[in-house]
């Protein structure tokens, strides 16, 4: 049996700067910037999942929608088996699916997609002040970035617009289709005109 942990263990996540050169392809007809190959999102997915037990908290719950490719992946590479509960906090600071009540005070773990700004972790943290966060990104060099303790973090990455590996590449107005990148195992940046 493994006990529950108070405290999460030390990962230090790699670092993977983006190109000052980055190449240039076409996802689904859309051009992006390369940044992650998908064989290197999978080993590093993998390399992580050695590390961590997703049987150290009382439930865990999932940030949709992207973090549940993240989510996905880890309860594979680790046979979890327990139940997987959805959340669904924004960016912008909307609540779509909260924290369910009855888990409140309960040590929960959240998977998420990336911690850029910190916001939406800061959202999840009011509804469940005792939660830790799996993370699968982390952005590097945010200024005012919020401090979110008890975290775990697969990969920090450069200050850019990134989607693939569950993460939304499209923003209203850009042209974009809705929920574009999110199914590419890969991360891709965003090209800003």
């Amino acid at each position: 049996m493994i006990e529950r942990r108070d405290n999460l263990p030390r990962i230090t996540p790699p670092f993977f700067e983006f190109s000052k050169n980055p190449k240039i392809f076409e996802l689904d007809g859309h051009p992006v910037y390369e940044y992650i190959q998908p064989h290197v999102m999978d080993k590093i997915i993998e390399q992580f999942s050695w590390q961590v037990n997703l049987n150290w908290f009382d439930k865990i719950v999932v940030n949709l929608k992207g973090g549940e490719y993240f989510a996905k992946s880890l309860a594979k590479l680790k046979n979890y088996q327990g139940e997987i509960i959805n959340i669904e906090y924004h960016r912008d600071r909307k609540i779509t699916i909260p924290v369910p009540s009855y888990l409140r005070d309960k040590r929960i773990g959240v998977i998420d997609d990336i911690l850029d700004g910190g916001g939406t972790a800061e959202d999840i943290l009011n509804d469940a002040p005792n939660a830790s966060f799996i993370f699968l990104t982390k952005k590097i060099g945010i200024q005012d970035q919020i401090i979110i303790p008890r975290s775990l973090v697969a990969l920090q990455i450069s200050d850019v617009w990134v989607g693939g590996c569950g993460m939304n590449l499209e923003s209203e107005g850009d042209g974009l289709p809705k929920n574009f990148s999110r199914k590419h195992k890969g991360l891709v940046a965003k090209i800003m005109s």
